[in-house]
């Protein structure tokens, strides 16, 4: 089965975000910037999610069902700042929010890969 080069896109922006954006907040080296830094919103978010990997996975537009949304809460309601504001690790509760992004992130990929 041949997959769409949208589909391969896909999967590359999604390295992409592991590799910039993911790992370097990890790290403690990067921030979270929403939409902005990452790779995969850059090409699909305007598009209503159509082709990211992440809704053909979840079903979901902009990482609903995603660990991304438990990062993002914890740092409105606990360190109180605005959706605006860059996220980074603050806390070892975000270290460990930040690593299951991360994780579904590097699951998914290697998922995909294995299936192209």
């Amino acid at each position: 089965m041949e997959k769409t080069e949208v589909f391969k896109k896909g999967i590359r922006l999604l390295k992409r975000s592991i590799k910039e954006k993911w790992e370097p907040i990890v790290a403690g080296t990067g921030v979270d910037r929403g939409a902005s830094n990452c790779p995969l919103c850059q090409e699909f978010l305007k598009k209503g999610c159509e082709g990211c990997p992440i809704l053909i996975e979840t079903g979901a537009r902009e990482c609903e069902k995603t660990p991304f949304r438990e990062w993002n809460k914890h740092h409105k309601e606990v360190h109180d700042l605005p959706i605006s504001a860059p996220f980074r690790v603050m806390c070892p509760t975000c270290k460990k929010l930040a690593q299951n992004v991360l994780g579904f992130g590097e699951r998914l990929y290697k998922k995909l890969t294995l299936t192209t």
